[in-house]
């Protein structure tokens, strides 16, 4: 069978906010030759000619940014990779996100109790994962929102894909790391993701890989930049980067 592979990254990554109309920005690369195709980025790429040291793009100044929007787009015409995004408001992400868990893994169960904040969070914890009985934790409910609109973007790549090349294919995601998630043996809320991208896929999507140190690898800084990128594209109708949308395969919005 097929395999591809995604490359992920959200901006702001930090947890949904009170603001329902605050928007989020999914940025994906996927490798097209091969699995590993969007290693070759950034100062990894093969022609010296054609490489440019990422870093991350926030505290990054403009001469740097346009370097970036020039080394995309000639990534973007090798063929070896293509670049999409997904554009949403939080409100839609609870939306989309509730609907998805629910019909996925059923009804999110009552709050077991508040955050420092006072927003609800609910007992999970005790299903396997590679075989391995993942122990109970405690996540917010938001949480779950945000976990069900990651999975279900993925799991409509992952059909668009299959549509592509009429039959059943395989998608490995690499993701950020999540909002609040501790890291190391405490990736649960990547766990939790895993989980239900394979009941959600039946197996087709997994997500192979959550970075101990995240923005240390070129395809991570590749994504950051992209992500980074469209979020400006977004809130700035005057963005110096808008045409760089051009070269973006796909485009999905839901505000």
């Amino acid at each position: 069978m097929k395999k591809y592979a995604v490359a992920v990254d959200v901006s702001p990554s930090e947890q949904l906010s009170d603001d329902d109309n605050e928007i989020k920005v999914m940025a994906l690369v996927f490798g097209l030759k091969s699995p590993k195709s969007f290693e070759e980025v950034g100062s990894k790429f093969p022609d010296p000619a054609h490489r440019l040291s990422l870093r991350k793009w926030a505290p990054s100044g403009n001469k740097y940014k346009r370097k970036f929007v020039e080394h995309a787009r000639f990534l973007a015409s090798t063929n070896n990779i293509i670049f999409g995004s997904n554009v949403a408001s939080n409100r839609r992400i609870r939306n989309i996100g509730k609907k998805y868990w629910e019909m996925v893994v059923g009804k999110i169960p009552p709050a077991a109790s508040r955050s420092s904040k006072g927003r609800p969070m609910v007992a999970m914890g005790g299903y396997k994962v590679d075989g391995k009985e993942v122990p109970k934790y405690e996540v917010l409910v938001d949480d779950l929102y945000l976990l069900g609109w990651y999975a279900e973007s993925l799991v409509e790549c992952l059909k668009g894909l299959i549509k592509v090349n009429g039959e059943k294919v395989k998608l490995d995601a690499l993701i950020d790391r999540l909002p609040n998630e501790q890291g190391g043996k405490d990736f649960y809320k990547a766990t939790l993701l895993r989980w239900v991208c394979k009941k959600g896929s039946r197996g087709l999507l997994n997500i192979a890989g959550v970075p101990e140190k995240p923005d240390s690898m070129q395809r991570e800084l590749l994504v950051d930049n992209l992500s980074g990128m469209l979020r400006h594209i977004v809130e700035h109708k005057d963005s110096p980067f808008k045409d760089a949308l051009k070269f973006f395969k796909f485009n999905r919005k839901t505000l």
